[in-house]
């Protein structure tokens, strides 16, 4: 029988390769306006982790502001890729490692900021991945993690379940309330 992380992995591993391709063709504005919030909140003596980091494209996004970047993805292949476009940026205060989410090897207190981007409503257990982001978290951190909240009406609950069809599978369809709550 599969596991949480066997099932999680599974789709990443095949998706590495065509993830900033899909991420520009659909999302382009939605990350536009992503990076600009971030931009806003972020501080340059900042040391983050970015959970769920996929191809990095978040944290080569703002290696230069911060002081330091961690990014971890449950899949050996998103972070290979991860790593080709660093070392095509020469972005040194980044480092990319395979972890999974809800079992990072970090100390308690090691950064200021946590990033989960768009992961959340794919998580078996989204309350425990925010569990561990919150205990790698110095006093005072922040986590930041924007989410699609696909239950916000029927289009994106409908958007939803084609998404699930191609390998998108939401395992919450919070609206914006429901997940401000939650």
């Amino acid at each position: 029988m599969a596991t949480r992380t066997d099932i999680e992995q599974r789709f990443w591993q095949r998706f590495a390769g065509r993830y900033d391709r899909f991420i520009a063709r659909t999302l382009r504005d939605s990350y536009a306006r992503l990076f600009e919030l971030l931009h806003q909140h972020l501080h340059p003596e900042d040391r983050v982790l970015e959970v769920a980091t996929g191809t990095g494209l978040i944290a080569l996004a703002i290696a230069g502001q911060v002081k330091e970047v961690e990014a971890v993805d449950l899949a050996p292949e998103m972070i290979r890729v991860a790593q080709e476009k660093q070392e095509r940026m020469q972005t040194a205060n980044v480092r990319f490692s395979v972890q999974d989410i809800c079992d990072l090897r970090f100390d308690p207190g090691a950064f200021d900021v946590a990033i989960a981007s768009n992961v959340l409503h794919l998580l078996f257990y989204p309350e425990q991945a925010l569990q561990e982001m919150g205990r790698v978290l110095a006093p005072g951190g922040r986590i930041i993690v924007p989410t699609f909240c696909h239950g916000e009406d029927i289009r994106t609950h409908f958007l939803s379940r084609v998404m699930g069809l191609a390998g998108f599978k939401a395992r919450h369809r919070w609206s914006y309330g429901q997940f401000c709550q939650w």
